[in-house]
Order: C-alpha cells, then sequence, then structure tokens
C-alpha cells in the first residue's frame, strides 16, 4: 500500500519501483491519497475535501478525536486508534465506498479493493 500524499500517481509509483528493480503488477499496488490520515477523518465524517497536509486535518481531529496540534506522532495515532466505535467502522466502509478510485482526484483511494484482495 503506498501512501501518495497527493505528490505522485501510479504512474510516477512504477517508475520509482522499476529505479529500485522491483516489479509489481500495477493492480497490486493500492494506494491512499491524499494520506492515510483521511482514513481517520472518514470514520467520523463523511469528507472529500482536498486536504492535503496533517496541519489540515487538525480541526477536525481535535473535534472527532480529542487531539490537538496532531504532529503524526505514535501516541496521537494510539488515542485516535482508542476512540474508534463499532459505529466508526461502519461509517468508514460506507464513506471510502465514496470517494473516487482515480489516483489524479483528491482525496480518492483504491483501500476497498485492497481489502477484498487480501481476502481472496
Amino acid at each position: 500500500m503506498y501512501d501518495l500524499d497527493g505528490t505522485s500517481n501510479l504512474d510516477d509509483i512504477n517508475r520509482c519501483l522499476k529505479n529500485k528493480q522491483v516489479y509489481l503488477k500495477r493492480e497490486d499496488i493500492f494506494f491512499v491519497n491524499p494520506c492515510v490520515e483521511h482514513f481517520f477523518l472518514i470514520a467520523k465524517e463523511y469528507n472529500n475535501e482536498k486536504l492535503r497536509i496533517k496541519k489540515d486535518y487538525q480541526p477536525y481531529f481535535q473535534r472527532h478525536y480529542g487531539v490537538s496540534d496532531y504532529a503524526g506522532h505514535l501516541s496521537q495515532v494510539e488515542e485516535m486508534v482508542e476512540n474508534l466505535t463499532k459505529k466508526d467502522v461502519e461509517n468508514f466502509l460506507d464513506n471510502l465506498s465514496r470517494l473516487s478510485e482515480d489516483d489524479k482526484d483528491l482525496p480518492s483511494s483504491n483501500f476497498l479493493d485492497f481489502i477484498n484482495y487480501i481476502k481472496r
């Protein structure tokens, strides 16, 4: 799984992997875009804003998780995980299915495809 952070697309990833002599089929690359933080947000609310950096997520994480000045520290992530409920997981899957799967869009993710890939 590859965190695009809104700066690259699958062609960029393929070039990078090829330069490192790593060869994967395109369908074996799963991306989250703009970033993993968006997963925490959509567990609480549907949001398709083009949030790109951790600072963009701070007001949402303060409101939904009680985490102030989010900077991606492990302790902050652990606190957020502790605040997730079964309902949040249901919201996450529903809201995730509403995001674009086109890696040129922000936000976008093919994480549902990744989940189905693992289930096979």
